[in-house]
């Protein structure tokens, strides 16, 4: 029987492999082995907390093996238990202080925790061990990255790939670290990179259709091409931009989207059809990840398209032509009275504060609703929460200062527009709704850390994706207070 599940194993049938090694668990629950074996097999099969568990089981009976203790930590890390995966591999290191996989992953948990100057400690032990190993590279290059060191972080990748050269993380980390320079030439052409990177394009096959990408060299008269929203929201909504310089070069443009941006990217000049995530879409000749359109129009920081509005609010966001099935909305325009965002003397302006993500990105971009509280003070200004997932207790804390908050009144990205769009402005950390306000020409303030998302580039208050944006950003890693102490002196009278 275990000979049988390793084969079903090595051929990907995950789901034999463990129905095998879960009856072997039961005839023989103190074997170890067993209990690791179908740890790796949930792992390998996304079910991160049964994998957990029969990692636990399988150290409670060899408590010695430090190898166990890096692959429980794994799967804690995939859980988003992050502080437990750190104390895993900190065991392991314990057991065995040359186990160079431990300290590797030790040191990526430690990035993802924003703990880089430990990180950077142990992944440098690895690479003085291990100075072929081009994981451990790529890892020192990631930690450099993220503390602003993005020469050194470059040179990283580069030796990765003298190593390996097909290590797709590494070029499509060098890209974005590229364009964070303005380098976009190279750095567009690495990013695409990210398509065969599992950590980065969790989910998505490497080509979800058949037909050829678009590269930007087809003649599209006569052609219909399929755009994909391959990443998140906040990335759908910037890229969408693109979508009419399509139409204009001759092409009918369907957009495939999930729901929640459906109804909104319904208005975007030169699109024909709407393709709701899990719909099947026509037929079509073509098609592109919206994220990648930037390289096929050989953009650079310089020749960015920015016809700001590119979502029209002002047609009918519901189109059975284009949107079949899909339900109109219940909200529409929000009423002046007697909704929250009746207009008081002065500006009103929207926040939001957090990313609606999980993940060391999110946490990197997000604040603490409590370090607002000055800004939110601030005369002759009406703040209102544009938040859309928030906890009981900040709940509790806006309506203890009597801000308004409209997030659960925003059932999709239409919504949101329409809401904005009566505002007078926006502050807002990195997150989608810094780019629905960029993109209908609303002032938009954005909160950055000190190493921003590579599409705002460096040293710049400005970006030509959103003119009517305004950056600030972190001087140090983590320095929320100076970004406050900006934007309380920008909106002093």
């Amino acid at each position: 029987m275990h000979d049988r599940a390793l084969s079903l194993a090595r051929q990907g049938d995950w789901s034999g492999a463990i129905a095998l090694w879960q009856q072997m668990a039961a005839a023989a629950p103190h074997d170890g082995a067993t209990w690791k074996n179908l740890g790796i097999a949930y792992y390998r099969s996304g079910h991160w907390l049964q994998s957990i568990d029969c990692y636990q089981r399988a150290i409670a009976l060899r408590p010695a093996d430090p190898g166990l203790r890096v692959n429980l930590g794994a799967a804690l890390k995939q859980a988003q238990q992050l502080p437990a995966a750190v104390a895993e591999y900190e065991r392991a290191i314990a057991l065995d202080p040359n186990h160079w996989d431990a300290h590797r992953n030790l040191a990526n948990a430690l990035e993802k925790l924003g703990d880089l100057i430990p990180a950077e400690i142990h992944i440098r032990q690895v690479v003085a061990a291990l100075p072929q190993c081009a994981k451990a590279r790529h890892s020192l290059g990631n930690i450099l990255w993220e503390q602003g060191r993005y020469e050194d972080a470059i040179a990283q990748y580069n030796q990765a790939l003298a190593i390996e050269p097909d290590f797709h993380e590494a070029i499509a980390n060098r890209g974005m670290v590229q364009m964070t320079l303005g380098q976009w030439e190279q750095g567009l052409v690495d990013y695409e990179h990210r398509w065969f990177c599992v950590e980065t394009a969790r989910g998505l096959p490497p080509v979800p259709f058949p037909q050829p990408v678009w590269t930007g060299a087809q003649p599209l008269v006569g052609k219909t091409v399929l755009l994909y929203s391959d990443m998140g929201f906040g990335d759908a909504l910037n890229f969408v931009r693109y979508a009419p310089l399509l139409a204009a070069r001759g092409a009918r443009v369907l957009l495939e989207c999930p729901r929640p941006l459906a109804r909104l990217f319904g208005t975007v000049t030169g699109v024909a059809q709407v393709v709701i995530r899990g719909e099947t879409p026509p037929p079509f000749d073509y098609w592109s990840p919206l994220m990648s359109l930037p390289a096929a129009f050989g953009t650079t920081p310089a020749t960015i398209p920015a016809d700001i509005p590119y979502f029209q609010l002002g047609q009918s966001l519901q189109s059975p032509q284009s949107l079949p099935g899909f339900p109109p909305s219940t909200q529409g325009l929000i009423e002046p009275e007697p909704s929250p965002i009746a207009s008081p003397a002065g500006q009103r302006w929207g926040f939001v504060w957090a990313s609606g993500k999980t993940g060391a990105t999110a946490r990197k971009r997000s604040t603490a609703l409590a370090q607002w509280a000055a800004l939110l003070r601030s005369p002759g200004y009406q703040f209102l929460s544009l938040q859309t997932e928030t906890s009981p207790e900040e709940r509790a804390w806006l309506a203890d200062r009597g801000i308004p908050a409209l997030g659960d009144r925003l059932t999709d990205f239409a919504d949101t527009a329409h809401a904005i769009a009566q505002l007078d402005g926006v502050i807002t950390v990195d997150t989608a709704t810094a780019h629905l306000a960029g993109a209908i020409g609303k002032p938009v303030w954005i909160l950055l850390p000190a190493v921003p998302d590579w599409r705002w580039l460096l040293n710049t208050d400005r970006t030509r994706w959103y003119p009517t944006a305004r950056l600030f950003r972190q001087p140090k890693i983590g320095d929320w207070a100076a970004v406050f102490d900006q934007i309380q002196r920008a909106l002093a009278p």
